[in-house]
């Protein structure tokens, strides 16, 4: 059975991004999230490029195979 909580330890500097982000997202959102919701709202954010590209490579090789 995984925990269902992890404590991690973060650099200052990482810190002060996070809460910047942190201020950033209450302003958007009208609540303030906890530092766990900021986590996760980032890991979000990081996979819509990658999505992103892979649905531009996907398209592109499609193109390529029916022009060949």
């Amino acid at each position: 059975m995984q925990p269902k909580k992890v404590n991690v330890s973060i650099n200052p500097d990482t810190m002060k991004v996070l809460s910047e982000m942190r201020l950033k997202l209450s302003q958007e959102l009208g609540f303030v999230p906890s530092y766990s919701q900021v986590i996760q709202h980032l890991l979000k954010q990081a996979e819509v490029p990658t999505k992103r590209i892979d649905s531009i490579v996907d398209m592109l090789t499609n193109e390529g195979d029916a022009n060949e």
